[in-house]
């Protein structure tokens, strides 16, 4: 015979009923919290562009450019030439693509590495055609397009050297910095002084008779709020197998003919 009690006390709680009865009311908080949480998913702001800044430029060496940059992110178009140069926060490795093509190459950022981008390989070598050894210093403070400038000039490591030495003076916008991984791409691909930390602006080349060459100038300064995909080399493009592959089928194959010849 069972030793089981034929009738419940009445005051002996009925664990399968209740558990029963709690089912329905787990479920019901979990649909109520998966809607909670889908709704909060949903209505969620997307991140919100960056504050930063472009410029227009223009030169003898750089034709046509568009620098645009945040705290985040950096970006150099060439225009003519139908390529870009991007980085972005917190690795800042730098890449080249062509929109034409669409290819992409990493972007050797070794100093006094040669670039296969002709604007860029030319205007170091042209930074670099006195042939001496120099030193970047700031010379004095200026204002351009509405906003403070440093003027940096150059001048020979060794004074001895000084006559016919010619002199390259960047100004550079006071208020509108830079990050340090992009002043070290300055340094590193076009000479520009290896504690740049804002944007560069004009880029004079003064000969020894004084006579003025602008390698390059900014024509605009303009505030904007950028989207962080203008920092990232575009969705379905292909790795190339060199850097000379991205310009291929560009003007800038033409600048760098003409620069060699």
């Amino acid at each position: 015979m069972s030793n089981l009690p034929k009738q419940l006390n009445s005051n002996t709680p009925n664990i399968a009923i209740e558990e029963r009865r709690a089912k329905p009311r787990r479920r019901a908080s979990q649909v109520i919290a998966a809607i909670a949480l889908l709704t909060t998913i949903s209505t969620a702001p997307a991140r919100a562009n960056d504050q930063g800044w472009t410029t227009e430029q223009t030169g003898s060496v750089i034709k046509h450019s568009r620098f645009s940059a945040t705290a985040k992110g950096f970006r150099t178009d060439s225009i003519e030439a139908g390529y870009s140069v991007v980085a972005e926060a917190p690795l800042w490795k730098f890449f080249m693509f062509n929109d034409s093509s669409k290819l992409y190459f990493p972007f050797n950022t070794t100093p006094g590495h040669v670039t296969a981008a002709a604007s860029t390989s030319l205007l170091r070598a042209t930074m670099l055609r006195n042939n001496t050894e120099s030193v970047w210093s700031k010379a004095y403070q200026s204002k351009s397009l509405g906003h403070p400038m440093t003027v940096w000039r150059t001048s020979p490591k060794d004074k001895k050297q000084a006559s016919g030495y010619n002199v390259l003076e960047l100004w550079t916008a006071n208020d509108i910095p830079i990050s340090s991984a992009v002043g070290q791409f300055g340094y590193a691909v076009n000479g520009y002084p290896k504690e740049l930390l804002n944007i560069p602006i004009h880029l004079y080349l003064v000969h020894a008779d004084g006579a003025r060459e602008t390698l390059m100038t900014t024509k605009a300064i303009k505030p904007a709020m950028l989207p962080a995909s203008l920092f990232k080399v575009p969705k379905g493009y292909k790795l190339a197998r060199n850097e000379m592959e991205v310009v291929m089928n560009t003007q800038d194959l033409t600048n760098i003919l003409d620069g060699i010849r």
